[in-house]
């Protein structure tokens, strides 16, 4: 007949500290799979132009030696809040940059 025996793997854990040591884990990791962390991270909209200005230009040349000019009501602040967010997410993450 079979015999139930005690399993080496148990099941005993906290999944609450389970679910918090994953998540931790997943947001350690996203700036791997999701090119604009910044944005779907940031309770804000930004414009086509903005995310163009932010990723296509400013943080493809680091050190960054721009100055951030455009017309009133363009959303500098919200390119310079992108830009400050997604280097501080990049240099959390160990990738080198330096701030």
């Amino acid at each position: 007949m079979f015999e139930l025996r005690e399993s080496p793997w148990s099941f005993a854990g906290n999944g609450d500290m389970l679910r918090l040591v994953s998540e931790a884990r997943r947001i350690r990791l996203s700036y791997l799979f999701d090119p604009h962390l910044a944005v779907h991270s940031s309770l804000i909209d930004p414009l086509p132009h903005q995310i163009t200005a932010v990723y296509g230009e400013m943080l493809t040349s680091q050190p960054l030696r721009y100055l951030l000019a455009d017309d009133p009501g363009a959303g500098k602040t919200i390119m310079a809040g992108l830009l400050i967010k997604e280097l501080l997410i990049l240099y959390s993450a160990g990738r080198g940059w330096k701030l």
